[in-house]
């Protein structure tokens, strides 16, 4: 059975083709007889499970301020994230649609508000919006195709949560429970041009054609419940995938030049990793720079320093006078960018961008400036230099020695080197190992250190002619993209990779390895991951900066480096015991430190500084996963750049996380809005809407269930939880208010006697209708139970329900005994079983030490499950 509709014509006019725009359709569900579903007598084939519908690929548009395709437009608007179901067909189209033989049945949603959920603009505007629609076309997602064989012509419709049947002419096809057919809708759009193009283009078309905006062909294909789920998502599952086993890093122009100034030792003319310079010759960018950030954003002090060192490179071997040139008038023209304080900047710029135009200067390279501009800039390092004379820190020599290739001869490299790693680097920084190369290599009163050359040639190995800003970061990054793959909600689509990465960190970290332990951020950021993914890690291995002392002494502590303190404040949450008082240290170090930055810089609106602001707010503890997933969506950075003393990419492959991330949350919020339906559907069909008394809590108990059971396929456990938190709802309305001392009794009676309760009568209606459901539903989950369990579980179930009741009896009389007063909260209680010697106050503080340790356990348990799995 294929699925068809308007075949695409060609273009015409002055106009280009505008995005293709996909959404997910519903068919209908119900006893339809306008529909020939003349094709489900062929072969008895099932829409459920079988893919039907065109095989055609779409090409793929490019996205407007882009240079390469993109899989599927995202708009910027976070409401695109629900699932937009389609307008009311108009009537003539309806009529057409169904052969003018009976009604449809479809969901209404009105034009304006699908133009406002899908960036569209309002009536009258007369402008193309984000989703694809333009004014008057109100027919919105809607086949407006022929009833001829082989098509099937629908509107978005609401499945029933049984088993309905789609009436046709020459067959009868029966939909699965819970289950669809799904329809996807490829609609191409002309762009119209102003002016005299768009006139000339719609007399092209016969002034009837397709003119401004007008749709000028519409594919549909179909699909079953789980071919939708998994269609578009395999290409990138797949590119996700590649990319956590094995990160790739954005190049580092800045790095990248200073290896290439590396000599080869015994011949001081010829650089020992040419690679780099041919890199260097053959990736100067149109407007003279080097960087790695998208051309059309602004020139930041980043690419200004990557530029100068590249260009400082080429001139040390004599190559590329073509690209000195250029690079030093894009210099020239942007200097005024390296003064500029209100411009963000690199870690150590007021040290590395001065020294480096020294070491240029020296070459004999003249930049087109004023000297007052050149004065100004080594005037800047100067100032720099003096306010760290007085400060004889371990953290200020840290800092010294990480930023050393901007300083040259004034520094003791001997002091520098008391910094270099077990893997022959300083700080795993490229640039300042092969500056310490250089020093070492020249000045004869320093010993040659074949380490460091050792550790620029592993990386060459690894990278080729580039150089990243770290090296090694594996286990940085792939933490990173295991950290934002749980934040927006996707991890569970790559279990297997990220086991094996926390397997490899866990093994790291019992190694106390440097890569983790020696970088603040990794090592807070492996902790909490491990841990709350039941990996067996100790809080004591952070005590290197758990006191202030020993934290201001570290690189990122002097630098008082934001994500560094953000890592350690989220780390300090994963407390599993009141005895780790070290994590209750790191988290009031911490805490206030992030504290005193916002009072600092509060008032600009910098993506870390929101995210530092809500978390500490809000712990994760006191947040609900699946509204997490979707601000973390909306908040996501593609071109999250971060900054060391050049900006880097930690993950090359945000867009495809995004955009993943996108498809995962619809495709839920399709599942959901399916099972609210039949939670609906249920509560009618057991008369729960009948009954006065109880409140009506269907929404409010599914959302208590989605968010926090959220992966679509655990839709019965979801199903399951919400059916018996709106009857244990209903029953503690009925023993509160509605029911009298007998029909509290009757109920009771019932379900003990449960199989045999027929041979008791019901008191009332309303136990009539309370004892079914319960009974109904029980049963049902019994059996699904014990099918899972293989044991039979209903003996334990009624159990359940047997206590339950007998503890809201026990409830009703004692509250009917107290009269009018009604119930008493939990700190009034405190207060009154501690005989007066509580005050209000201390009530609070004793409840929530309660709940920290409830907390506390509850993460224990959950680790020690972990564990054992």
């Amino acid at each position: 059975m294929a699925a068809g509709g308007a075949a695409p014509r060609e273009e015409q006019g002055g106009g280009g083709i505008v995005d293709f725009w996909h959404r997910p359709v519903e068919l209908v569900a119900g006893k339809i007889q306008p529909f020939q579903v003349r094709a489900a007598a062929e072969g008895g084939r099932d829409l459920t499970v079988e893919r039907v519908g065109s095989e055609v690929e779409h090409p793929q548009p490019p996205r407007e301020g882009s240079r390469e395709g993109a899989l599927e437009r995202v708009p910027d608007e976070v409401d695109h994230l629900e699932l937009l179901q389609p307008p009311d067909l108009s009537r003539d189209l309806a009529e057409k649609a169904a052969g003018g033989q009976g009604e449809l049945l479809q969901l209404g949603e009105e034009p304006d508000r699908r133009r406002q959920l899908a960036g569209d603009p309002a009536p009258g505007s007369g402008e193309r919006g984000a989703g694809g629609y333009v004014e008057g076309d109100d027919s919105g997602l809607c086949i407006a195709g022929d009833p001829r064989p082989g098509v099937v012509v629908c509107a978005g419709g609401v499945s029933r949560p049984s088993v309905e049947q789609l009436g046709g002419g020459e067959g009868v096809l029966e939909l699965e429970k819970r289950r669809s057919v799904l329809f996807l809708a490829t609609v191409r759009r002309r762009r119209g041009r102003r002016g005299a193009d768009s006139e000339q283009g719609q007399q092209q078309d016969g002034g009837g054609g397709a003119g401004d905006g007008q749709e000028i062909g519409r594919r549909w294909e179909s699909y079953s419940f789980d071919d939708f789920a998994n269609r578009p998502s395999k290409e990138r599952k797949a590119i996700i995938k590649k990319q956590l086993q094995d990160p790739e890093f954005s190049p580092s122009p800045y790095d990248t030049a200073w290896v290439a100034m590396v000599l080869l030792r015994g011949f001081p003319q010829t650089p020992c990793f040419p690679q780099c310079v041919d890199w260097i010759l053959q990736n100067q960018r149109d407007d003279g720079s080097w960087g790695i950030s998208e051309p059309v954003l602004p020139t930041s002090k980043s690419v200004l320093l990557s530029t100068l060192a590249c260009v400082v490179a080429l001139k040390k071997w004599d190559v590329g006078e073509e690209h000195i040139r250029r690079g030093i008038h894009f210099i020239g023209r942007n200097f005024s960018i390296a003064m500029d304080e209100r411009t963000s900047a690199p870690i150590g710029f007021n040290i590395t961008f001065p020294g480096m135009v020294s070491l240029a200067m020296e070459t004999g390279l003249e930049f087109p400036v004023r000297q007052n501009d050149l004065d100004a800039i080594l005037h800047i390092q100067q100032m720099e230099l003096k306010s760290f004379s007085e400060d004889k820190s371990y953290g200020r020599e840290a800092y010294m020695a990480y930023v050393a290739e901007g300083l040259g001869n004034l520094l003791d490299w001997n002091e520098v080197m008391k910094f270099q790693r077990k893997n022959g680097s300083l700080f795993n920084s490229p640039s300042t190992t092969a500056a310490a190369l250089i020093i070492l290599t020249f000045n004869p009163v320093y010993y040659y250190d074949d380490k460091a050359l050792q550790y620029l040639k592993s990386l060459l190995s690894t990278f080729g002619c580039v150089a990243p800003t770290v090296y090694p970061i594996n286990i940085s990054c792939q933490l990173l993209m295991v950290d934002s793959l749980e934040k927006i909600g996707i991890s569970r689509h790559f279990s297997n990779e990220i086991k094996s990465i926390l397997d490899m960190t866990h093994s790291l970290w019992l190694q106390r390895d440097e890569e983790i332990m020696l970088d603040v951020a990794t090592c807070a950021m492996a902790f909490r991951i491990l841990r709350m993914n039941g990996y067996d890690v100790s809080s004591g291995e952070l005590y290197h900066v758990a006191e202030a002392a020993n934290f201001h002494n570290s690189l990122q502590g002097y630098l008082h480096d934001t994500k560094s303190l953000l890592e350690l404040y989220k780390a300090s949450n994963a407390s599993i015991s009141k005895t780790e008082m070290l994590l209750d240290n790191i988290g009031a170090l911490s805490g206030s430190l992030l504290m005193e930055q916002l009072r600092s810089y509060g008032v600009q609106k910098v993506p870390i500084f929101e995210e530092v602001e809500y978390a500490l707010k809000f712990p994760f503890y006191a947040t609900m996963e699946r509204l997490e997933h979707k601000r973390n969506i909306k908040t996501f950075d593609v071109h999250s750049y971060q900054m060391l003393k050049t900006e880097y990419l930690p993950c090359r492959f945000n867009k495809d996380l995004l955009a993943l991330a996108i498809e995962d949350f619809t495709f839920s919020q399709f599942i959901y809005q399916h099972e609210l339906l039949h939670i609906e559907s249920w509560v009618k069909g057991n008369r729960l809407d009948q009954l006065r008394f109880a409140r009506q809590r269907q929404t409010y108990c599914y959302l208590s269930a989605v968010a926090t059971i959220f992966p679509p396929e655990l839709s019965d456990t979801r199903i399951s939880w919400v059916k018996n938190a709106i009857l244990t709802t209903i029953v503690d309305d009925f023993f509160d208010i509605g029911g009298s001392k007998e029909e509290l009794e009757n109920l009771i009676t019932l379900v003990e006697m449960w199989d045999e309760h027929q041979r008791l009568k019901f008191h009332s209606e309303r136990v009539k209708i309370v004892f079914r459901a319960i009974y109904a539903t029980v049963n049902q989950l019994a059996v699904m139970a014990s099918a899972a369990q293989n044991r039979d579980v209903r003996k334990h179930l009624i159990e359940v329900w047997i206590y339950t009741l007998k503890s809201m009896m026990t409830e009703a009389e004692w509250t009917r005994r107290e009269g009018n007063q009604g119930k008493v909260n939990s700190v009034s209680l405190y207060v009154l079983d501690s005989g007066g010697s509580l005050s209000t106050e201390a009530a609070k503080k004793a409840i929530h030490d309660s709940i920290a340790l409830c907390r506390r356990d509850l993460l224990r348990l959950m680790n020690i499950a972990h564990q054992k799995k």
